[in-house]
């Protein structure tokens, strides 16, 4: 078909596909009637149509009956014969009730006669093409659904990755944690040895223990700090057992809202009274769309469950780490009974060198349970920085 763009006063236009449609006045719309086709008062309105001009101006002249209602066109008007009109727009012949309405066509520049097929045909493209834009939109929503549920998989599997990367530095570290606190208590072992030997010989001596009280403060201020660092990262693990559980509650409020979102759709899947094939086969495919959007919000769904799984793996990591501080602890505890246990005088000559050895392997084991606090806590401070974001999990509920 040739397309001719005409530009008026009128306000002349073209649809999505290029074809021209005239602009009527849609305050004055008024319904056929779904009887007998009559318009009512369309004789008294200018309708807004979209439809095309047949290019045939001649048609009309061979029409011998109504194209409509098949009634017979005469020269005389009678009981069986009617005036013959044309329509301006398809060019045919017609009687008067059949052509009752008037529209604004492009050549004319004012108002013409419009057969009721054509009205009704400009009635259904106007439909079509709004049904059209909320499938367009419908299908945008779903692009964007696909594209938010392949970001939440790549995370997904990027978390994982992460994960295992983690598990293998932990099963590292606690190698080398076991390797070295069997080490220790070796150390441990010959050191009591010691201490027993230099107790059957110097029992006598122990008054020169008192030169030894400031060391011991010393100690005694250290390990105070300790505790206290303890206490601080038991109170960091507090709060973010809180953190995850005001995440927890955040989300089931957004299933919450979920679920009355999708119960608000299953309203709408009611078919309306009287609708055709049509409207009904327009309808199915929106239900179609809204089954696809089901489907993607459950594969979300199951995404947030594996974060969840996730979490509580990086919990049970945590408390693998706490079992490794309480092994720390311990190791700390018989470092101090080593410290201050009932050790005997030396004599002069002798015991300047037993406390200088003794000095020397305490000052080493301090050396070996430092280096293993760093491990720890930058393992700690690892595991903090991989944990899920669980606010990815709401874009889901804001899409539906």
């Amino acid at each position: 078909m040739a397309f001719i763009i005409f530009y008026y006063r009128h306000n002349v236009k073209l649809n999505c596909f290029g074809e021209k449609y005239i602009k009527m006045d849609e305050d004055n719309k008024s319904d056929t009637s779904s009887n007998n086709g009559s318009f009512g008062d369309a004789s008294k309105s200018i309708y807004e149509a979209y439809i095309d001009i047949a290019p045939n101006e001649q048609q009309w002249k061979k029409d011998k009956v109504c194209h409509i209602c098949k009634k017979k066109f005469g020269s005389k008007i009678s009981l069986i014969n009617e005036k013959k009109f044309r329509c301006k727009f398809c060019w045919r012949g017609t009687c008067g009730d059949c052509s009752k309405a008037r529209a604004m066509h492009p050549d004319f520049e004012k108002p013409q006669r419009i057969c009721n097929a054509c009205f009704q045909k400009s009635k259904e493209n106007r439909i079509s093409e709004g049904y059209s834009i909320e499938l367009n939109r419908a299908r945008s929503e779903k692009d964007l659904l696909e594209l938010q549920l392949e970001s939440l998989k790549r995370e997904t599997q990027q978390s994982i990755k992460e994960k295992g990367q983690l598990e293998e530095k932990l099963e590292q570290v606690q190698k080398e944690v076991s390797l070295e606190i069997a080490e220790q208590q070796l150390s441990v072992d010959a050191l009591k040895s010691q201490r027993d030997e230099i107790s059957k010989k110097f029992e006598g001596l122990k008054s020169s223990l008192t030169t030894t009280e400031e060391e011991r403060n010393e100690k005694d201020r250290i390990l105070d700090e300790l505790e206290k660092e303890l206490f601080s990262l038991k109170n960091n693990k507090c709060g973010e057992k809180d953190e995850i559980g005001d995440l927890r509650n955040l989300l089931a409020e957004k299933q919450d809202e979920n679920v009355r979102l999708l119960r608000k759709l299953d309203e709408k899947k009611a078919p309306p009274p009287g609708e055709n094939n049509k409207q009904r086969k327009r309808r199915e495919k929106e239900e179609k769309f809204r089954e696809e959007i089901e489907e993607l919000l459950d594969q979300i769904k199951a995404v947030q469950d594996e974060n969840k799984l996730f979490i509580k793996e990086i919990s049970d990591i945590n408390t693998e780490i706490s079992s490794i501080d309480v092994k720390k602890q311990n190791l700390q505890d018989e470092l101090e009974e080593l410290e201050f246990g009932p050790i005997a005088l030396q004599r002069p000559g002798v015991r300047q060198s037993m406390i200088q050895i003794e000095e020397q392997k305490i000052k080493e084991l301090k050396e070996i349970i430092q280096d293993q606090q760093q491990k720890i806590d930058k393992l700690k401070s690892e595991i903090q920085k991989s944990k899920p974001i669980n606010d990815r999990e709401m874009s889901s509920a804001d899409i539906n």
